[in-house]
């Protein structure tokens, strides 16, 4: 995938999305909040073979919501990732985080 694709695909989810923070106030929820926190590059004779990004997509929600959920993995299943999942509320912001943690090979911009 490249990047563009990635930002695609997060805004296919159907909710209001940015990469890692909304300028100014977030939108009301659902959002979704995308980046990539570290990479896992496979290495071949000293280069940098392939790019792996780590992907993380976070949905914010303002109450437990599982059709927000489904509509996040079913993008993502279109797409032939695999994904983990956590959750956990969040008390100062009245809502729910659900983090998907995923790898996908980054081939450009």
């Amino acid at each position: 995938m490249t990047i563009s694709e990635v930002k695609t695909m997060v805004e296919s989810i159907g909710y209001s999305c940015t990469y890692y923070e909304f300028q100014g106030s977030a939108p009301a929820k659902p959002f979704v909040v995308w980046y990539f926190p570290k990479s896992a590059d496979f290495y071949a004779d000293g280069l940098n073979y392939q790019k792996i990004e780590q992907l993380n997509l976070e949905l914010y929600t303002r109450t437990k919501d599982f059709s927000a959920e489904a509509a996040v993995e079913t993008v993502l299943a279109n797409y032939g990732l695999s994904w983990t999942r956590e959750e956990q509320m969040i008390d100062q912001e009245s809502g729910y985080e659900v983090l998907y943690i995923m790898e996908v090979l980054i081939n450009g911009e």
